[in-house]
């Protein structure tokens, strides 16, 4: 089962832009598995195009949401997408452990 990690549900934050414009934030980090170290992570900000987001891999549509998906090595790293209110991402564990499908359901399933 998934919980949160301790502390962290959800942090909120202020980031900057290049204009030193401050976008409000928020992080929740998720424990895939807490014996191997496994989290994950659910973001999202205000700032629309955070350098972070710059250059997916593909776009697509799933279950009505427009997608972005970042990939390395194959496995997605980070999936997207964009609302008048800001942008949000799900972020994949560091050894990219949960796989691309469910990597991209899950983005598909989550509401702002």
């Amino acid at each position: 089962m998934e919980t949160a990690s301790p502390g962290s549900y959800p942090r909120a934050y202020v980031l900057r832009d290049q204009q030193h414009r401050p976008h409000v934030a928020y992080r929740m980090t998720l424990v895939l598995n807490s014996l191997l170290g496994e989290y994950y992570g659910v973001q999202g900000t205000t700032w629309q195009r955070p350098p972070l987001l710059g250059s997916p891999l593909e776009t697509k549509v799933v279950a009505g949401k427009r997608l972005q998906i970042y990939e390395q090595g194959g496995g997605i790293t980070n999936v997207a997408w964009q609302t008048a209110h800001g942008v949000y991402w799900v972020s994949n564990t560091l050894t990219t452990d949960i796989p691309n499908r469910e990597m991209i359901n899950l983005a598909a399933s989550l509401t702002q």
